[in-house]
């Protein structure tokens, strides 16, 4: 029997957890780097282009890996 009250709380526990930890996590995960790369830019601007050509060159390659196997 506690076997199925557990199984019928189960999802609505997910809906409710979801909300609380989405925005934070999802803000912290865009305004960190973000800040970083303007902190950077402002401590030396050449240092900061050649980390966003590394970045954006690791993008560009994982999208050509993940597009090979699609």
């Amino acid at each position: 029997m506690q076997f199925a009250i557990n199984l019928l709380e189960y999802p609505w526990d997910i809906l409710i957890k979801t909300p609380a930890h989405l925005l934070p996590e999802m803000t912290a995960n865009l305004i960190i780097p973000a800040a970083m790369i303007i902190w950077l830019s402002i401590i030396n601007i050449k240092l900061t282009g050649i980390i966003m050509l590394w970045i954006i060159n690791g993008i560009y390659k994982g999208l050509e890996i993940f597009n090979k196997f699609n």
